[in-house]
């Protein structure tokens, strides 16, 4: 269960600082005391407490004045309210009922039985470590075997407990400890044999787990398994991998722990069957899916008349109180919502202030900075609710009792769960009431989260993508791997509105794309199969971006120069001229001018026209004109590929989409060439982070001057302050956008075949699936490179270009006659001042429906000019609803939002103008003052 730390703290800060601060002495004062004792009484345990610092937990004082255990990154606690009553009830149950590890042949070895005095312990887990010495007192064994896996919840105990009074009191009791830190019990087999040495007559062990762990969970069930069998027990080596299986995960403690009880399966109810027929009427994929289902390692039992969840393979309980608990979880929800703070404000402003869209977030200013945090009440509107987690689902249940929720999506990556919650939910009443409703209720079930974003996205554009700004999380249940997904969720959710697509990048896309199919650049074929492609896929393929590491590493692509391809990313172009390396492609994706005055640092025209561009539709006229040639793909999800795959497709024209070529050029390179096949790609100074903030890309390129002098100001724009995984050393410094880009070429990796090898040879972040590998080690054979003399002509067979040439009068017609007029017209109709919520709140949908009629009409490419542009301002306005029930407040929030209605009517006929007067007006950004000496660089003025 999700027991979080902010349940645990008294509302009243003031009252919690007090707390905290008598704490402090009392932990202080026990852990100086536990240091002397360590230190005379075993000084090996007292350097590796000396040498260790809490990583994952510490401890932290309730509000009822009790020391409980935090895991710090989750905020999740790990004991109850009252950890003492709670430890106590523990071994006391432990003493009546122990599980028994048998050391003698037998072919029934007896389970459980009371624990007799001078028996042997074997105990799993520390934590506070209150149990030791009420057991020590209880049981007098004659020895005591402590395992604690994670040191940090051993230092956690030093805070707690007397270990002093531990030892002392054992001493007396003649009780033998064996304190095994940093052990999870993987010597057991060691160390029964030498238990049986020290007690010869030893037949058996009792195992008192307090602390549950991934590897001593599986140590425990070993002995378990093979209690009455010595030869596995003493005689072998098993290796203990532990259980790693997100649906396998349970918390540190939770009911049951001890393993002492058994439980039985509940029978099929009368409400499991008729949830069956509701899901065989409303949702039949599912049904199909758990009409014979037949659960894996989660089962459904009746204790006492209440449900609850048994995991075999952990031997835990999920609930404590199933009822209890999920009442307090909508409590907490309802009290403190995980408010989705989507980013609205945009960058860009500098570079692009001309665009049409930019002007109006420049009006916008005021509007972000004054904004308020939302507040939430029992009479908020929930429009999109996102849960996280069903277990038996009666948090569901209770939650949906008491708010009305008009989008609800539900997301369990464990089948077994939602098979359980067909016992206790009554999804049946559920079902049938929404069908009768306007509201929508979407599952993904035994999803993996990579494609929670995507799915909610598909939800959002059939009822309001605007939405998106007034959406709540409900994390019921977090397993390690739900807790990644929440995370990449929040964060996709935050900043989608502002990376979306807008009026003018939508234009200019349109006009630069019109303009490459007019000019013959190459379009990439989806069908590729009998173009002889498979003859160069195992050519190596070298991607180099701009990291510092190129610095370094430069002088091995010159190495292989002559048996590989070499790809240019971005602004490593300058870099490679100066290093003298002449990339055979180079790689970007900007679509804005800016990328003509990047290029154009490298003074030498003659130079670039031995080299052929590859990117995305839409790509800048004047940047393409300084290539030899140009190769392109869609970038999937584009407006402007939308429309031109909407034509060309009927017509027997299929041109390959990227669908992971954002956000950096890297992204791109890579995800085109595994498109195309290819099997052995080498990244280099694709480091997507740095050692140093004043160091963030090569010296040879453009962010630096002659001189060796920064353009920007590197400590505003790379100081992030976020540190992750390294490639060749523990950890990098990045920020936001490089992190961003390493999880997008992470997905692009784990969904490639494993035929295809990803070398990261970057001193940089370390890219999950891609293989660390030193510049030095990279093996190329002559096998490998022998097809590169037809590389050109086989690689050029794979793209169209004359065939497009001929569609370009019809695109010039339908451009020309976009139907945006028509748009605009019908959304101004709607758009006027509004004095109360309600009609706010109706102008939002009004404006929503209306656009998307547009889809359907003949004013399609006007849907596709403004899409973006729509979701962003609707997003603003919904932001900014005017929900306030004191009259002076509400006054000034409804002068706010008929502001904002200001800006978008202007936005509306601003956009209307300039693209009816010129549908093939290309981008004019110029950034070319940015390379005098005195000028810096803005964070705005490069991807």
């Amino acid at each position: 269960m999700l027991n979080l730390m902010s349940d645990f703290l008294d509302e009243d800060a003031d009252l919690q600082f007090i707390n905290d601060q008598q704490a402090a002495i009392k932990l202080n004062r026990e852990l100086q005391k536990n240091l002397l004792f360590f230190k005379h009484f075993n000084n090996d345990i007292h350097s590796k407490i000396n040498a260790y610092s809490a990583q994952r937990y510490c401890v932290f004082s309730t509000k009822n004045q009790q020391l409980n255990i935090v895991e710090i990154a989750s905020g999740r606690v790990l004991y109850s309210q009252n950890p003492e009553a709670e430890i106590n009830d523990e071994v006391a149950s432990f003493c009546q009922t122990a599980p028994i590890v048998s050391l003698t042949s037998s072919l029934q070895p007896q389970s459980h039985s009371a624990v007799s005095e001078n028996a042997v312990i074997l105990s799993f887990g520390i934590g506070l470590g209150l149990h030791l010495l009420p057991l020590i007192k209880q049981v007098r064994p004659s020895v005591l075997v402590i395992y604690e896996a994670d040191m940090d919840l051993f230092i956690t105990s030093l805070h707690t407990t007397d270990w002093a009074m531990i030892f002392e009191t054992a001493a007396a009791l003649n009780t033998q400890i064996s304190l095994q830190l940093g052990n999870s019990g993987a010597t057991i087999t060691a160390d029964l044999q030498e238990l049986q040495q020290l007690l010869p007559n030893l037949d058996k062990c009792y195992l008192y787990r307090h602390l549950a762990h991934p590897v001593s969970d599986e140590i425990f069930n070993y002995l378990i398994a093979f209690s009455g069998q010595p030869e596995k027990l003493l005689r072998q080596r098993p290796q203990f991998l532990g259980y790693v299986d997100d649906h396998v995960y349970i918390s540190e403690r939770f009911s049951g722990i001890l393993a002492n009880q058994q439980y039985k399966d509940a029978p099929k109810t009368a409400l499991f069957e008729k949830n069956l027929v509701a899901l065989k009427q409303y949702y039949p994929i599912l049904y199909h899916v758990f009409v014979d289902y037949i659960p894996k390692d989660w089962r459904v039992v009746d204790i006492k008349g209440q449900f609850n969840l048994w995991c075999d393979t952990r031997k835990g309980l999920f609930y404590d109180d199933v009822t209890e608990q999920s009442a307090h979880m909508v409590e907490r929800f309802l009290h403190s919502p995980l408010d989705n703070q989507v980013i609205l404000n945009q960058g860009g402003l500098e570079k692009m202030s001309n665009y049409v869209h930019f002007k109006a977030v420049k009006k916008l200013q005021p509007v972000f900075k004054n904004l308020k945090p939302r507040v939430f009440d029992e009479n908020t509107d929930v429009d999109n609710l996102i849960v996280l987690g069903v277990g038996l689902g009666l948090h569901i249940d209770i939650l949906l009792s008491k708010r009305e929720v008009k989008n609800l999506f539900v997301f369990e990556p464990n089948l077994d769960f939602f098979y359980a919650s067909l016992f206790v939910t009554d999804w049946a009443t559920l079902f049938t009431k929404i069908a009768e409703s306007k509201q929508r209720i979407y599952f993904n079930i035994g999803g993996s989260g990579e494609e929670y974003f995507q799915d909610i996205m598909g939800q959002y554009y059939q009822t309001g993508a605007y939405g998106i700004a007034k959406s709540q999380i409900f994390p019921a249940f977090l397993t390690p791997g739900m807790r990644n997904a929440l995370e990449k969720l929040y964060s996709q959710l935050k900043i989608i509105v502002a990376m979306g697509e807008t009026f003018d990048h939508v234009r200019f896309s349109l006009a630069h794309t019109f303009h490459s199919m007019k000019s013959g650049h190459y379009f990439l074929k989806q069908q590729r199969q009998k173009l002889g492609m498979e003859n160069l896929q195992d050519i190596p393929i070298f991607i180099v971006g701009n990291g510092p590491s190129l610095d370094e590493s430069y002088t091995y692509i010159k190495e292989h120069r002559e048996n590989i391809i070499v790809v240019s990313c971005g602004t490593a172009l300058r870099s490679l001229y100066r290093l003298g390396i002449t990339p055979d492609y180079h790689a970007e994706i900007e679509q804005n001018r800016a990328t003509f005055n990047w290029i154009s640092q490298v003074e030498d025209p003659q130079w670039l026209k031995k080299i052929a561009l590859l990117s995305v539709n839409g790509i800048h006229p004047e940047t393409a004109g300084l290539f030899k040639a140009v190769y392109l793909a869609y970038k999937d999800g584009e407006s402007s590929t939308n429309f031109f795959r909407s034509y060309l497709e009927p017509q027997g024209i299929h041109i390959s989409a990227l669908s992971h070529a954002y956000p950096t050029v890297s992204n791109f390179s890579v995800d085109f060439f595994t498109s195309l096949g290819f099997k052995h790609l080498y990244l280099f100074g694709i480091d997507l982070g740095y050692l140093s903030v004043e160091q963030h890309h090569s010296k040879h390129s453009a962010y630096y001057h002659n001189d060796g002098a920064g353009v920007m100001d590197a400590d505003k724009i790379f100081n992030a302050g976020i540190q992750i995984k390294g490639n060749f050393r523990d950890c990098v410094q990045t920020k936001a956008e490089f992190d961003f880009s390493r999880s997008i070429l992470e997905m692009t990796i784990a969904n490639l075949n494993k035929n295809t090898a990803i070398y990261n040879c970057s001193d940089g972040a370390y890219i999950q699936g891609a293989m660390p590998l030193r510049p030095q080690n990279i093996l190329v054979s002559i096998e490998q490179s022998a097809a590169l003399k037809n590389f050109e002509e086989l690689f050029t067979s794979c793209f169209y270009s004359a065939e497009l040439q001929s569609h370009t009068a019809v695109f010039a017609d339908l451009m020309q006659h976009s139907g945006l007029s028509g748009v605009v017209d019908e959304m101004l109709m709607f758009l006027v001042d509004v004095d109360n919520y309600q009609d706010a709140k109706k102008l939002i949908d009004t404006q929503w429906q209306t656009f998307i009629e547009a889809y359907y009409s003949d004013n399609k490419l006007g849907f596709y000019l403004l899409c973006g542009s729509v979701i962003y301002m609707l997003s603003v306005m919904t932001r900014i609803l005017p929900v306030s029930n004191e009259p002076l407040e509400q006054l000034e929030e409804l002068k706010v939002f008929n502001n904002v209605l200001e800006i978008w009517r202007e936005y509306l006929r601003q956009a209307n103008l300039d693209f009816t007067n010129a549908p093939f007006k290309h981008c004019a950004v110029d950034v070319s003052f940015l390379f005098n000496k005195e000028s810096s660089i803005s964070e705005n003025t490069k991807g």
